[in-house]
């Protein structure tokens, strides 16, 4: 009977009874969005465990910050914001850098003469001292 009721309530009315401290506003809330959600970051995921994943962090920054919420905007276009907003960050932290994004015209690539250091390391330079030659240290 309660969840019929919710169900005519507009998004605004339920995040004012959920600051008020019904708890079950926004587990109402969290439903309506889910699937819109989930469907909405499922484009930029590609698969079904990343996109569940993004999801879930909505619904968290969701409620983190709905007490900031400006209750004169519309919830729908809010929540919209912070999913595109999170999947860019996903999309971000997933970008991989391959070693031959780095290759110019001629196929070589700069940064290996850069990065190899020909010194010896320390076993080797250990392995080249004559041990017979060195004076004890006291």
């Amino acid at each position: 009977m309660f969840e019929l009721l919710m169900q005519n309530y507009s998004d605004e009315q339920l995040i004012v009874l959920y600051l008020g401290g019904d708890e079950q506003s926004l587990d109402f809330i969290v439903r309506r969005y889910l699937k819109p959600i989930y469907n909405f970051i499922y484009r930029y995921a590609g698969n079904r465990q990343d996109a569940e994943d993004i999801a879930q962090d909505v619904f968290l920054r969701a409620w983190k910050s709905l007490k900031k919420f400006d209750r004169s905007k519309k919830f729908k276009t809010w929540i919209f914001s912070i999913a595109r907003n999170a999947a860019i960050d996903w999309l971000r932290k997933k970008k991989n850098l391959t070693f031959s994004d780095f290759e110019d015209a001629d196929g070589e690539n700069p940064l290996i003469s850069n990065l190899t250091d020909s010194a010896p390391l320390p076993d080797e330079i250990i392995a080249e001292i004559d041990c017979a030659t060195l004076t004890p240290f006291i």
